[in-house]
């Protein structure tokens, strides 16, 4: 329930909650992104609040700027715990990896899709490419990461439309 599973982690029932995962060992390209973003973030929507999976690559630093910016979040550097996460979450920023598009699938959860550019064949923006087709998600390649504009339109286009959310995530169960 995830009323029930976001009280529990101290997490608001009614505001959008933003999954980061990159990963089982996090993905440092995203937690750069977090940290360059997190302020207009804050302020371009009201309530957002995160679950952060960051891995050890800059969690220190990820604490600092979560509680500095002052919103709700669950920040681990590892989980154990990933049907939880996934039960508190409104849309997901992620690599592409078949086990995440799986799970996302599983929750209905839509993405932004961050492929790993290094990822053996490509399959990674290949896997992107077909979930975005089906319409369960965008893809953010990582010099969008980079790019405040292009971030800030990706999150805000999902965050602040709640059918297009809506839409996404039941596309994405049937990817």
């Amino acid at each position: 329930n995830k009323e029930e599973m976001r009280e529990k982690y101290g997490l608001k029932k009614e505001s959008i909650t933003l999954l980061i995962i990159g990963g089982s060992q996090g993905a440092l390209a995203l937690n750069r992104a977090l940290l360059m973003h997190l302020p207009i973030l804050t302020k371009e929507i009201f309530g957002l609040q995160f679950i952060h999976v960051s891995g050890t690559y800059l969690h220190d630093e990820l604490l600092e700027a979560y509680t500095k910016a002052g919103v709700n979040f669950l920040l681990k550097s590892f989980a154990d715990d990933m049907a939880s996460l996934y039960a508190m979450t409104d849309l997901a920023l992620a690599r592409a990896g078949s086990g995440t598009l799986f799970e996302l699938s599983c929750y209905g959860i839509p993405g932004m899709l961050v492929p790993y550019p290094h990822a053996r064949d490509d399959h990674q923006r290949i896997n992107a490419e077909q979930v975005r087709a089906g319409g369960g998600a965008e893809i953010l390649y990582e010099d969008d990461l980079k790019k405040t504009e292009i971030f800030l339109r990706a999150v805000k286009g999902i965050c602040l439309n709640d059918e297009k959310r809506k839409n996404m995530s039941e596309a994405i169960k049937k990817s």
